[in-house]
């Protein structure tokens, strides 16, 4: 069992090292949380947050090589979005194979969407993320709904296969049954919502 006083300390030695790395290059922008918003209200906040013409996800872990995106930018301005799309999962545990494949078919039985990744990585103009709303906040769903409502206001998406870089260090925490449950419970309502079911 992990120390909470020491999980304390090393998020405080990350803020730290995020601040000197803000006041060295005017380029860096941190944004600090009161408290664990979670990954998906933590994506929305990032997003709200961009000031540029363009907004790049991608994880803590750099499971995206952003050389990668080079390939990526011809897709701008004719599209709205960039879906990139895992060419392996290889490196997924079993476990986390089996929830990630299975959320992955989900949602497009649900949803119809034509993506062929909505949980890997993705780019945004953001005039287009400025004309949805996400209602979900579950890890796993803010980026899937995110995609759908773009799609469905009209807007064009693109999508870029590539390489998945897995993390040097660290452990995975998706997966988790909460998290699964919160992911569903999001899914769900927002299927009831398109389908103009009231709840």
């Amino acid at each position: 069992v992990q120390n909470p006083r020491e999980i304390a300390l090393r998020a405080g030695d990350a803020a730290r090292i995020a601040d000197e790395l803000a006041r060295k290059n005017p380029a860096v922008r941190v944004i600090h949380n009161p408290v664990n918003l979670g990954v998906g209200t933590g994506l929305l906040v990032g997003m709200a947050a961009a000031k540029n013409d363009l907004v790049f996800v991608n994880g803590v872990d750099l499971p995206f090589d952003v050389k990668d995106l080079a390939g990526i930018l011809p897709f701008f301005p004719e599209h709205d979005a960039v879906a990139v799309v895992r060419t392996d999962r290889s490196a997924h545990s079993f476990w986390r194979t089996i929830t990630s494949v299975g959320n992955y078919l989900l949602v497009r039985l649900l949803f119809r969407t034509g993506i062929r990744d909505h949980n890997f990585v993705q780019v945004y103009k953001r005039e287009s993320l400025a004309r949805v709303k996400v209602r979900s906040r579950s890890p796993c769903f803010v980026t899937p709904e995110l995609l759908i409502r773009i799609r469905d206001a009209g807007m064009k998406i693109g999508q870029y296969r590539t390489r998945f870089h897995p993390r040097r260090k660290g452990k995975a925490s998706y997966g988790r049954p909460r998290d699964i449950l919160w992911t569903f419970s999001d899914m769900m309502a927002f299927f009831l919502e398109r389908s103009g079911i009231r709840w």
